[in-house]
């Protein structure tokens, strides 16, 4: 992130961004960290979409409860086959954002032990894997059906290209790794398209 242009960013998220960071790195040797986009369905006004997901102060607080239930069942399925398991506690930044649109949008980085968690998987939602998982999660949140069928890939997940980062600390290149991952996560920081409010949030973040 270049000094010229220092103005468009929070300092307050990026220290918020890297402390989070911080905490992962304290508990986990490797990491991996992964971006993903969180949007609403448009509403139609003919009165028959369902408006319980429009409690945003709420939507993200469920969509976190969410994941770590799956996670944690995710863990429990294994122990069960007998597959090895990996401790993980799962980290996250989240924002908060609206340019033009009716309802607002939120920027992640999920942050996982990448010893537990590193494949993402395909885009078949009928498997247990990550993407399943986070989005399934989502529509939990939004208390929407998730039908592989007919919602085959989940579309109001986004996971932007080239959006998974793994740093290790026992790699020789493991600041200039961490410099760049810290680059690229100044994004969630950037002042375009905030909501600043006295009414609700515009930023979450796991507590320790």
């Amino acid at each position: 992130m270049s000094n010229d242009n220092d103005s468009m960013y929070n300092p307050d998220y990026i220290r918020i961004i890297e402390k989070t960071l911080t905490h992962s790195l304290t508990d986990y040797t490797r990491i991996m960290a992964l971006r993903v986009d969180l949007r609403f369905p448009v509403i139609d006004n003919h009165g028959d979409m369902p408006t319980c997901f429009i409690s945003l102060d709420k939507v993200m607080s469920r969509f976190i409860d969410s994941l770590n239930a799956k996670l944690k069942h995710y863990q429990y399925s294994k122990i069960k086959h007998k597959q090895r398991v990996y401790p993980n506690r799962l980290r996250y930044v989240w924002v908060k954002e609206q340019s033009s649109s009716d309802l607002p949008h939120y920027h992640c980085v999920l942050i996982f032990n990448k010893d537990a968690h590193y494949h993402l998987g395909d885009y078949n939602l009928d498997e247990p894997s990550l993407r399943t998982m986070i989005t399934s999660a989502w529509y939990s949140a939004l208390q929407l059906q998730l039908d592989p069928i007919t919602n085959p890939t989940g579309a109001l997940v986004h996971y932007p290209d080239n959006g998974k980062y793994c740093l290790n600390q026992n790699s020789m290149t493991f600041e200039a790794d961490k410099a760049i991952l810290m680059d690229r996560l100044n994004y969630l920081a950037k002042e375009h398209t905030k909501i600043y409010s006295s009414d609700s949030r515009s930023i979450g973040y796991s507590l320790s």
